[in-house]
């Protein structure tokens, strides 16, 4: 048992006892001292209901840690300035504490540096919100459920401590900090700490008390853990406390509350886990504090010189319930009214009575029958009114003269009443039990004290006010929110009218700054409204009213503002009035409800309190409202001179806002005006790189690039580190073709921001746009580490690909950006491009079929499907893409000419030549149109404009050789042989392995009848195309002029070979074996000529001829018979057939066909007379009738 100096109980001698042993190791060599590092660490939980002692408890383990050299902290948190609302709020107070002990400040660097980045991350954020309202806009547009949000970073920037009031929204901000990490505002590592803060803060701090463990050792008390949340209860345990402990030594947490924190518990219709399912080893440490030891007991009685009987005994236990106050408070009710007497008053019945209402009981009957001094009672009431100790209040309030101290006052009271506890505050119980018994039972002392307290803070918080200027000033300042508190608390006791006076002019003024300071102030006045008749109903509805107007919701909030307007609004000063309509422009605002916020804010601009904080919150609403009225971003519309209007004001009340401005000039692509604004904004802020950075962007956009040069250089000058301006250079210097600089500024900022995939992205365009395209890969690859599906990496990966001719490495890439971003037709379009190039055509086709479907009016698409289905053959459908190509881009010369192509592949050679000349009037310099018209004037026989065509290709491209010899080709069609082969000649310097330009040079010298170089080209020809049987058949025929047949014979031979079906090849053998006498296989060569041409003439004539050479005359004539038959109009023909029967001195047979021959074609007549093979006929009278006949008359006059 412990006894205080005043016989205060204590007990708890078994725990400890029990801490002892933990504390000092059972085997050290010196009891007195035990390293820390030795020493397990531990949790130890109690846990009872409030007043039973665990505060004491935790005091006298503390004391004990003490005395062995470990350091300690407690904590109370019922009683800490500003109750922890979240779970950094915990580790700050922690991390407080752990600063003014030996070692703290050292060891908490790591924990203030992850502070320190955490400010510097959100002021970053806040600045990139306010200096980006377009981006922030469309956030808000496209969170339809998202209220919209206010303040920026300038209100916060003065002290404004509640950014909370106007809570962004935990998803809106969480997108935008994604696309601050896309845009490498941020990094990865950055915005997990700014989204989730708690765990990189646990972890510094816990590596905070590792440190001072291992030196000291240290205790860490957490008392009455009841008033936090369920979810900072877990917290506490699963980020902070078992973390710790695990595995660690020198470090003891104790944890104390009304609850049990070992077991699973069910809170709320929540299933809540304990440290049991958390914390294995080392296992925590539960103390039950809800009963004493009769041991114990008994030595506080003989203490006290009270009977020790079992029956004592057992009374106490019944009666106290583990509670030390009790104990000692029933002790001091037997000693003063006797056994009997406290007996018959204080008959607690278990079975009626809860646990906790048996301690209210004993501290109500103690109260009622041992505090007789009407001094200390009314001292002791004070001290339970005042929220905390005041030694001014209490000088004013006790009325003390000047030589008496209120301190000593207290003294007093605790030398006499045990429930003044060692920090001079009541005890918990007792200042609750005379709370309630002040409001029910005795109003006159409550209304007396607390008009004398109001007296006294109402000209304490009048002077804190005036020394601060703004309502943000107040409430970052601490002393002034406390002594708001108190003069409410106060008011609240004495004058319910001042109260809600008080109360609803700070809410008006605090709730759009600090809601959660709204919500304190709401949950002061929450006791006294507990009591039914303590204050009207109509009081108690205005205060209902007020808190609604703080509703999440905004239709809500102004449902509630509207209905407070109209039942307290008479009673407000114009400037408080002024505040329900900025509250109600907010609402307005986060519903998107411009023109209704724009209406209230002009209601209030001229009557809003001269307060500069207040003033910049209603320049944001103005600067929300214009960007919400502008955008989208249009020029001359009256909703945007509406919100221009509205930018303008907020500019004029915080000249911030003319930044803002200047981008929605921008947006509304009003250059002049940006500009303008921008210029204001630098004489204003000469250092800010950001603004240096949005007119560089201005600048850019209006193409002026040497101006955004020199913006983004000043940028930079500013800010070294911001990789962002370097990036946004380096896109300045490629359209300024200052491409190595460009790549030197995506370098710095790939250095400045390595996480950032945007810097390796662009850097990749610039080197694929200068085709370095390995090291554009590079890039690309990794971009796509850092970022796997990122459909445009894909796209320009696979671009690079297709440029390096790696068609199926593009295919993938184009097929993965479909994949992520399906309707986006330039994907399918380079998809189809890669297929075309690998000759898959039709899956091409069904590519930029899909590719027209997202952009139908898009003729690149027509074209490149029109390609495909030329090369498909399909030359309807081409010509029908072509067409439709042409009719959305009617001055793109490759539509006309490719569609020229179509219709010549059609033979339909005059539409070609149309198109191909349209084509020529856009692109005049291009040889390839000249080339094509050329051909289709050479398929229209329309030689001479071939001629001239093919002529001025060559003049455009001289180094073409298809020029050279399709003009060759027309000289030869206009039988210009020696200006053909010069063609010829110079295409074959450009491609001396075409065979086909040796074939048509050995053609144009085969008909200028040099046939040794003929020989020689179509031996040329069979060199390099030696299975091409024409080529054989044509040196064939050159070996034949030269007379030398057995040689052609050869030829021919391995011409059949290769075209066994071609008539004319067994022609020529024949004729060859007939000029050898072979006339058996003449006659055999010419009767498959005829057999596969049967209408051929010639091959007729020469069976015939065969046959004359065998005198199979009849034969011979029927076979001249046949031939006549097919010749026609061919004199040729029946010249043959005459010189066969010449040959053989036929005059009557010879001189008929030679008269048929001479009929048809007169030109034969000369030949007839020179020819040496009818000289037997020269005196023949039918001979020279026929040379008379046909010889041309001449004038002899």
């Amino acid at each position: 048992m412990t006894i205080s100096e005043d016989n205060t109980f204590v007990g708890r001698r078994t725990e400890l006892e029990q801490f002892k042993q933990y504390l000092y190791h059972p085997f050290s060599s010196n009891p007195d001292y035990v390293s820390p590092r030795l020493i397990k660490a531990r949790v130890f939980l109690l846990h009872g209901i409030g007043g039973i002692g665990k505060t004491e408890l935790s005091r006298q383990l503390l004391e004990i840690s003490d005395e062995a050299g470990w350091q300690k902290i407690y904590i109370d948190w019922d009683r800490i300035n500003d109750r922890p609302n979240e779970f950094v709020d915990i580790l700050n107070t922690l991390a407080d504490k752990l600063l003014t002990i030996e070692g703290g400040q050292k060891a908490i660097q790591s924990y203030l540096e992850v502070h320190r980045q955490l400010l510097s991350i959100g002021e970053r954020i806040e600045r990139y919100r306010a200096d980006n309202p377009e981006i922030w806009q469309r956030i808000i547009e496209s969170s339809q459920t998202i209220a919209m949000q206010l303040p920026t970073l300038e209100i916060k920037a003065l002290g404004i401590a509640a950014t909370a009031a106007l809570d962004y929204g935990p998803r809106l901000l969480a997108r935008l900090i994604d696309m601050m990490v896309a845009k490498k505002k941020l990094n990865i590592a950055e915005a997990q700490l700014y989204k989730k803060p708690d765990t990189q803060l646990a972890h510094a701090l816990i590596q905070a008390l590792h440190i001072i463990a291992h030196q000291t050792g240290i205790v860490v008390a957490l008392d009455t853990s009841e008033t936090l949340s369920i979810t900072l209860e877990e917290s506490l345990r699963d980020i902070l406390i078992c973390p710790a402990v695990e595995n660690a030594t020198g470090l003891f947490f104790i944890v104390s509350g009304r609850h049990n924190q070992y077991h699973a518990r069910e809170v709320e219709g929540r299933y809540i886990s304990g440290y049991a399912d958390r914390l294995v080893d080392p296992p925590p440490v539960v103390w039950d504090i809800t009963q004493f030891s009769a041991p114990e007991i008994k030595d506080f009685l003989r203490e006290w010189k009270l009977p020790c009987s079992k029956e004592m005994i057992a009374y106490f236990q019944q009666t106290t319930r583990g509670v030390p106050f009790a104990v000692l408070l029933l002790a001091k009710a037997l000693d003063k009214l006797g056994i009997v007497h406290v007996k018959k008053d204080f008959p607690p019945d278990p079975t009626e009575i809860d646990l906790s209402k048996i301690t209210q009981l004993v501290v109500n009957r103690f109260l009622r029958y041992c505090l007789y001094d009407s001094d200390d009672k009314q001292r002791i009431c004070t001290l339970a009114i005042l929220r905390t100790r005041d030694d001014a209040a209490l000088r004013a309030i006790w009325q003390l003269p000047e030589n008496v101290s209120p301190h000593d006052i207290i003294i007093t009271l605790q030398s006499r009443y045990g429930f003044i506890q060692s920090d001079y505050s009541l005890h918990d119980i007792v200042q609750e039990f005379l709370r309630t018994h002040l409001r029910s039972d005795d109003r006159e002392t409550a209304s007396f004290i607390g008009a004398l307290a109001s007296c006294h803070f109402l000209q304490c918080w009048e002077f804190e006010t005036a020394q601060l200027q703004t309502i943000a000033d107040r409430l970052a300042e601490q002393r002034w929110c406390m002594v708001t508190l108190d003069t409410l608390n106060a008011l609240a006791w004495s004058d319910e009218s001042a109260a809600l006076r008080f109360l609803v002019e700070r809410i008006l003024e605090v709730q759009i700054f600090e809601p959660e300071f709204a919500k304190i102030l709401l949950k002061l006045i929450q006791e006294f409204r507990d009591k039914q008749d303590w204050w009207h109903s109509r009081t108690n509805h205005i205060i209902d009213l007020l808190a609604k107007t703080a509703a999440t919701e905004p239709l809500d909030a102004l449902s509630a503002l509207e209905a407070f307007r109209h039942e307290y609004g008479q009673l407000l000063s114009s400037e408080h009035n002024a505040l329900v309509n900025l509250q109600r422009a907010l609402c307005f605002a986060r519903q998107k409800e411009w023109e209704s916020a724009l209406k209230s804010c002009y209601e209030i601009d001229t009557s809003l309190p001269v307060d500069i904080s207040l003033r910049q919150i209603l320049a944001e609403i103005y600067r929300q409202i214009g960007i919400g009225i502008s955008y989208p971003f249009t020029i001359n519309s009256l909703s945007t001179q509406k919100g221009m209007l509205a930018l303008t004001r907020a500019a004029e009340l915080d000249p911030k806002c003319v930044l803002c401005r200047a981008c929605v000039y921008h947006g509304q692509q009003n250059y002049t005006a940006a500009l303008n604004d921008f210029a204001q904004m630098i004489v204003f802020q000469p250092n800010n790189s950001i603004i240096y950075h949005q007119r560089g962007y201005t600048y850019e956009d209006m193409q002026n690039y040497p101006a955004a040069l020199a913006d983004f250089t000043k940028a930079i000058e500013l800010d070294p580190l911001e990789g962002e301006n370097y990036h946004e250079r380096a896109h300045v210097r490629v359209n300024l073709n200052c491409v190595d600089d460009a790549l030197a500024d995506f370098a710095q900022a790939i250095t400045l921001e390595p996480d950032d995939e945007r810097h390796y992205f662009c850097r990749g365009l610039t080197y694929h746009f200068i085709h370095n395209n390995s090291a554009a890969l590079d890039d690309f690859n990794k971009v796509l580490e850092m970022k796997a599906e990122s459909g445009k990496t894909y796209f320009w990966r696979g671009h690079t690909h297709y440029e390096l001719k790696n068609y199926f490495a593009a295919l993938d890439d184009f097929s993965k950006s479909i994949e992520l971003e399906p309707e986006d037709s330039e994907n399918y379009f380079w998809r189809g491009i890669s297929y075309f190039e690998l000759q898959n055509y039709s899956i091409a086709v069904e590519d930029f079929s899909t590719a027209i479907k997202f952009q139908s009016e898009d003729g690149n698409l027509y074209f490149w499907r029109g390609r495909s289905y030329y090369e498909l053959k399909n030359y309807f459908a081409a010509l029908d893409d072509f067409s439709k190509s042409i009719e959305l881009e009617p001055e793109d010369s490759e539509n006309y000419f490719w569609r020229g192509i179509s219709y010549f592949e059609l033979q339909n050679y005059s539409i070609a030549v149309e198109d191909f000349s349209t084509a020529i009037k856009f692109q005049s310099e291009d040889g390839n149109l000249y080339f094509w018209r050329g051909r289709s004037y050479y398929e229209l026989k329309n030689y001479f404009a071939a001629l001239d065509d093919f002529s001025k290709s060559i003049e455009l491209e001289p180094e073409d050789s298809e020029n050279y010899f399709w003009r060759g080709i027309s000289y030869f069609e206009l039988q210009n042989y020696s200006i053909a082969v010069e063609d010829f000649s110079t295409a074959i310097k450009f491609q001396p392995e075409d065979r086909n330009l040796y074939f048509w040079r050995g053609r144009s010298y085969y008909e200028l009848k040099n046939y040794f170089a003929a020989l020689e080209d179509f031996s040329w020809t069979i060199k390099l195309q030696p299975e091409v049987g024409k080529n054989y058949s044509w040196r064939g025929i050159s070996y034949f002029e030269l007379q030398k047949y057995s040689i052609a014979v050869e030829d021919f031979s391995t011409a059949i070979k290769f075209q066994p079906e071609d008539g004319n090849l067994y022609f020529w053998r024949g004729r060859s074996y007939y000029e050898l006498q072979n006339y058996h296989a003449a006659q055999e060569d010419f009767s498959k000529a005829t057999e596969l041409q049967p209408k051929e003439a010639t091959n007729f004539v020469w069976v015939g001829r065969v046959y004359l050479a065998k005198s199979q005359f009849r034969a011979a004539k029927n076979a001249f018979i046949q031939a006549e038959k097919l010749m026609g109009n061919v004199g040729e023909i029946a010249y043959i057939i005459s010189i066969g029967y010449a040959l053989i001195l036929k005059p009557n047979e010879t001189c008929s066909w030679l008269r048929k021959a001479i009929s048809l074609d007169t030109t034969l007549l000369d030949s007839c007379q020179s020819d040496s093979r009818f000289e037997f006929l020269r005196n023949n009278k039918t001979f020279q009738s026929i040379i008379t006949e046909f010889s041309p008359s001449t004038d002899l006059t």
